[in-house]
């Protein structure tokens, strides 16, 4: 019983690494090349934490 926990555990901690991975590689080509729909993009349409890296590049 006690083994097939940590078999299961393993299993799941190796899943959530996985996705996590995935997931950071997607939103990192994203951060690279936004596309051009986000150039034009209103403050509605983007997070508000994007919105102030902008006013802090500029």
């Amino acid at each position: 019983m006690r083994k097939k926990f940590i078999e299961y555990l393993i299993v799941f901690a190796f899943i959530n690494v996985a996705s996590l991975a995935i997931f950071g590689m997607a939103a990192k080509n994203e951060a690279i090349d936004p596309g051009p729909e986000a150039k034009d993009a209103t403050p509605e349409m983007i997070g508000s934490d994007e919105i102030v890296m902008r006013k802090l590049a500029s």
